[in-house]
């Protein structure tokens, strides 16, 4: 027979791992971003400046995909969370229901 179980507190724990991560790759992010931005603010090389805008343009969509991604992970954990509750709380209901 399956189990179906949620535990808050395994629950909290990841959530809290994955907030630390996810903080941490959106500071690199900024971090790079702001030494991106220093090191063209004075760089020009005939044909070579605008490759590396190129690059610099791909670099700015992966990372704002990552930063969406981090942004729906929150979310469903959060929601997951809000689904299990929810859910606890109706079985509980039910059962004090029966009989």
């Amino acid at each position: 027979m399956d189990r179906i179980s949620f535990d808050t507190g395994v629950s909290s724990q990841v959530q809290s791992d994955v907030e630390s991560i996810a903080s941490r790759l959106e500071s690199l992010i900024a971090e790079r971003d702001q030494q991106v931005s220093a090191a063209l603010s004075d760089f020009q090389m005939d044909g070579a400046d605008a490759e590396y805008q190129q690059v610099e343009s791909r670099w700015r969509n992966a990372s704002h995909e990552v930063k969406n991604i981090i942004t729906l992970i929150r979310q469903t954990m959060a929601e997951n969370d809000q689904t299990a509750t929810s859910t606890q709380s109706r079985t509980r209901s039910a059962i004090a229901n029966i009989g």
